[in-house]
């Protein structure tokens, strides 16, 4: 019978060690999940059917653009280049018109960081709300940890938590009334560079809300380590277990 069930999620900054966390914690917990929010925004702007392209444009008469963005139900939507600077700017860089999808699996080496982002943020979160990939989330972890039997603590890991909603969602799991047996949790891994600066994916837009979403937000448990100190950040981790398992309840900041 399971004891508690663990909601972690690992925030915020890319390539921090959120990964490298999940990882050693599955190690020590064999009722370990590890899922993302964005394994569902892979899959979409993996596109991989290929029966119609993810996005694409055409000049109008004027100086203008339009984008036609596939909506995965069947049609597209239409919008002006001025609503979608980020993706403009993508498309103008690149010198491409058309774009059929990510290659492989958005963990590989043809992980297309920058169409993801506009994908997950500018498109999704703007314009079908910010609890558009949250509810996504909450689907799978009912379907596939809450309501299913397991023997001991479960942990189900997030390593991709970036934004304020997703923080909130994961807490009020420990909240409500119907989920008294999951405790909830926002853990921060902070990466060193070696010269004792923060690290930043040098793929990214280090100011792109996805990378600065939980900026301000205190975590209920802070993990700090150097660049390639891989054996300090695992016994980081197993203290963060000992100290999670040996709490009764947490502190839940306000946003």
């Amino acid at each position: 019978m399971t004891d508690k069930i663990f909601l972690i999620g690992l925030g915020h900054r890319a390539r921090n060690g959120k990964d490298s966390v999940a990882e050693f914690i599955r190690e020590a917990e064999p009722n370990t999940v590890i899922y993302h929010f964005a394994d569902p925004l892979k899959e979409e702007v993996m596109n991989k059917n290929r029966k119609h392209p993810l996005m694409l444009r055409e000049k109008s008469f004027g100086s203008y653009y339009w984008y036609s963005i596939w909506s995965h139900d069947n049609e597209y939507v239409t919008v002006n280049d001025s609503e979608v600077p980020f993706l403009h700017k993508i498309f103008n860089d690149r010198k491409i018109d058309v774009y059929w999808g990510m290659d492989g699996n958005g963990n590989d080496e043809y992980k297309d960081s920058l169409m993801l982002q506009f994908w997950g943020t500018e498109w999704r979160r703007q314009r079908f709300g910010e609890d558009y990939w949250v509810q996504k989330v909450e689907d799978y972890f009912m379907e596939n940890c809450y309501s299913k039997p397991f023997v001991g603590n479960v942990f189900f890991l997030l390593p991709d938590t970036r934004f304020k909603n997703e923080v909130e969602w994961i807490w009020n799991m420990s909240n409500s009334n119907v989920n008294e047996e999951v405790a909830s949790l926002y853990l921060k891994v902070v990466r060193y560079d070696y010269d004792g600066n923060p690290y930043y994916d040098p793929d990214r837009d280090k100011n792109h809300p996805s990378e600065t979403g939980l900026e301000g937000v205190a975590p209920n448990y802070l993990i700090e380590a150097e660049s390639g100190a891989m054996g300090i950040l695992k016994q980081k981790t197993l203290e963060f277990l000992e100290y999670i398992k040996s709490e009764d309840k947490y502190e839940f900041p306000t946003i």
